[in-house]
């Protein structure tokens, strides 16, 4: 994802956000944006630090995650004022995305969906749902088995490792699945590649799946951010496309 849709635009404001170097889940920038400004960095050249991080990223073939801390502020005045405390946290702290819900608290926080932390494609897929949503009849790139993550999975976490572990699937049908996709909160989070499929020993009707990422930007443009609407009950798998 590289930009926010006019809608999305207007109704986010002022924001603070962060980006973070998928390689280790570490915030190592925070900024003040309007419009499109937080994707404006990801074409930065080398002659900072933070363009050079960037360009190290990209060289290996991952892209920048970018969350959005705070939205809505009506000026930049207001957002500023919490841009400077969200760096001093994220300096001393040196901030690990993954770590989100690790608090004592017995409440995750009023308003979680409203004011919480969440990323681009969460934004995007929130301001602008309805030219977001995809139905089955978009899913032309081969077989797709969509996960729904567990309300254990936490914003920021490993997408990949919370999607692979363990289904009731069939057996004969998963030989034709092209992609695994990682569903949260009705929005789809990661595209992955399954390479082969393997029972759980501890739980024989069950399996996981081995694979990476997909590397076909086409395809995680296509489906990455999207809203997909659940209608498949407490099943928390479901087959699609062709």
């Amino acid at each position: 994802m590289n930009h926010f849709s006019p809608p999305t635009r207007y109704r986010l404001k002022n924001y603070v956000y962060a980006l973070v170097d998928p390689r280790t889940n570490l915030v190592f920038y925070v900024g003040k944006g309007l419009g499109n400004r937080c994707f404006t960095h990801l074409i930065a050249g080398p002659e900072q630090p933070k363009g050079k991080q960037i360009n190290e990223i990209k060289n290996a073939g991952l892209t920048v995650k970018v969350y959005i801390l705070t939205d809505g502020w009506d000026t930049k005045e207001e957002a500023y004022k919490l841009e400077t405390p969200f760096k001093q946290l994220f300096e001393i702290g040196n901030f690990d995305m993954s770590s989100l819900g690790g608090l004592t608290n017995l409440v995750e926080g009023h308003h979680v969906n409203e004011w919480g932390i969440r990323s681009a494609e969460e934004v995007e897929a929130r301001y602008n749902p309805e030219e977001r949503k995809i139905t089955e009849k978009d899913f032309t790139d081969g077989e797709a088995l969509i996960i729904k993550l567990s309300r254990s999975y936490k914003l920021g976490g490993d997408t990949k490792h919370a999607a692979q572990y363990a289904w009731r699937v069939c057996s004969k049908r998963i030989k034709n699945v092209k992609y695994v996709m990682a569903v949260y909160k009705g929005i789809i989070m990661d595209v992955f590649e399954p390479e082969s499929w393997h029972i759980v020993p501890s739980q024989p009707s069950k399996h996981y799946w081995v694979g990476e990422r997909t590397l076909d930007q086409k395809v995680l443009d296509k489906y990455v951010g999207r809203v997909w609407p659940w209608n498949h009950g407490a099943n928390p798998i479901q087959y699609v496309g062709s």
